[in-house]
């Protein structure tokens, strides 16, 4: 289950390692303990953690995890990067892999925004062209396009 007030940052990283180990979020958050779902989780946990210095409460709240279960993964995980370069290029990658993530759910919101703010100029200038022509009924027309932007009918 997700935390509803979970930053953007944790959800990219709890994606980015799940594409990477070929997981599902499900498992990843799941409270199953197996060793190819435990280290994934406690990667994930240990590169939000570094990310953008979040609590450790938060990013337990955010894997269904206690605090200390946090501290553990960030432990383990500086750990192992100390003993083997691998885990350290490991984690560079699913650091990138997030934030490219994170850029992308950015610009998604801004395309959206930019659409809906084009479809509304759009509807305008469509109403506008048919408005008062013969033989065009306006039942044709939607009719939240029968308003302005003000929502004010026109006159």
């Amino acid at each position: 289950m997700t935390y509803p007030g979970a930053p953007a940052i944790v959800l990219a990283i709890q994606r980015a390692v799940c594409e990477h180990y070929g997981i599902a979020r499900a498992e990843l958050l799941s409270a199953r303990r197996d060793r190819r779902l435990a280290w994934p989780r406690q990667e994930a946990m240990a590169l939000a953690a570094a990310r953008d210095r979040l609590s450790t409460t938060l990013i337990g709240r955010c894997f269904g995890r206690d605090h200390t279960t946090v501290l553990h993964a960030i432990r383990a995980v500086a750990d192992r990067a100390g003993r083997d370069p691998a885990v350290g290029a490991r984690l560079d990658l699913l650091r990138r892999r997030a934030e490219s993530f994170v850029k992308d759910m950015a610009e998604g919101e801004d395309r959206a925004r930019r659409l809906s703010y084009v479809d509304r100029v759009g509807l305008a200038m469509h109403e506008r062209s048919f408005a008062g022509r013969p033989g065009v009924p306006s039942e044709r027309l939607r009719p939240e396009a029968k308003r302005s932007f003000a929502g004010r009918p026109r006159t």
